[in-house]
């Protein structure tokens, strides 16, 4: 069929076509792991932001790695993270909100090659986000909390540990958070106060109690660039809050990974079933016990540094469950039998 111009028009056989490109060669992911988490840095994200992105996709890459995967697509993710169902870490079995953890870490880093023309279309997009419930959160009781600072008293390192401990209980801190607290952002004085870096590199006050504020004063007189100043309540250095006692590290900054084995180790000591023994629990466990206690739903979103009243409305929604359970079980008028 020819044109107004007399040319006839290319057959659709004839034309070529740009093939859509939604794989990529496994052995470049990992260049582009170090570039996009370099991109990362850039745009200000917090450096355990970047450490646990670098840690997640290490892992996929090894995955493809050890099942002799050349190309990464949409069904290599997705045998992927279908295969954490039943893998373990830390010795216990993978929560379900890790895969849903494990999915956005992909999803960013697929959406930043195509952002950037490495692939045309992310094969995360074809690739569903698991599914985890949270009824499947899990919290402590005053009972199991109780044991765990027991367990930290009569231990290693007890001033620290139940300072540790208590913090995290009574602020709902993330352990990243606490991680990176200062001497300097601590302020005992008249007030007792946090400043914490959140993600995104957000920084918030939380507060916490008196109970806390004297553990916290305990372990900070045998601190070695604090004690001198415990009396005033306020602090200059910029050293770390939490230090390294033990090993090739001792008065080095505690890491995450740190402070989760401290934890992990006292709740086996303590003999704590049926709840994970994680620095994530207690952040769990002080929204709830915060709620329960006559908190406020925006109070809460503020504390925990959320940027969505989505997870404080859980928490709202967790409490009210809890409150509708325990009436049932012991509603007066039932209990008659009438």
């Amino acid at each position: 069929m020819a044109n107004r111009t007399g040319l006839n028009q290319p057959s659709m056989s004839r034309k070529r076509q740009r093939e859509t490109v939604d794989s990529i060669e496994t052995a470049r992911l990992a260049e582009l792991l170090d570039e996009w988490v370099w991109h990362c840095r850039i745009e200000q994200r917090s450096e355990q932001t970047c450490r646990n992105y670098r840690r997640y996709t290490n892992r996929f890459l090894r995955w493809l790695e050890q099942n002799n995967r050349k190309k990464c697509g949409s069904a290599e993710l997705m045998a992927y993270l279908g295969s954490m169902r039943n893998e373990k870490d830390a010795d216990s079995p993978l929560r379900p909100m890790t895969a849903v953890l494990h999915h956005g870490i992909l999803h960013n880093f697929f959406a930043w090659m195509v952002r950037y023309g490495y692939l045309d279309i992310s094969p995360m997009e074809s690739v569903p986000k698991p599914r985890a419930s949270r009824d499947q959160l899990q919290v402590f009781e005053k009972e199991q909390f109780a044991r765990l600072l027991d367990a930290a008293r009569k231990g290693r390192e007890p001033k620290r540990n139940v300072a540790m401990l208590l913090l995290l209980m009574d602020t709902g801190m993330r352990v990243g958070e606490l991680c990176g607290l200062r001497l300097c952002d601590i302020e005992l004085k008249g007030i007792n106060r946090c400043r914490v870096t959140g993600k995104g590199n957000k920084q918030r006050d939380v507060y916490f109690g008196a109970t806390t504020s004297r553990a916290v004063h305990a372990y900070l007189r045998d601190h070695p660039a604090a004690s001198e100043q415990v009396a005033d309540g306020n602090f200059a250095s910029k050293t770390h809050f939490l230090l390294s006692s033990t090993g090739a590290h001792r008065g080095e900054p505690m890491t995450p990974v740190g402070v989760h084995r401290v934890i992990q180790t006292l709740g086996q000591r303590a003999g704590i079933q049926g709840v994970r023994c994680s620095p994530h629990t207690l952040r769990h466990t002080f929204a709830t016990w915060f709620i329960r206690n006559g908190g406020n739903q925006q109070a809460l979103q503020a504390i925990l540094g959320h940027t969505t009243p989505a997870m404080s409305q859980f928490y709202v929604n967790l409490a009210q469950a809890d409150v509708r359970e325990q009436h049932r079980r012991a509603s007066p008028v039932d209990r008659m039998r009438l």
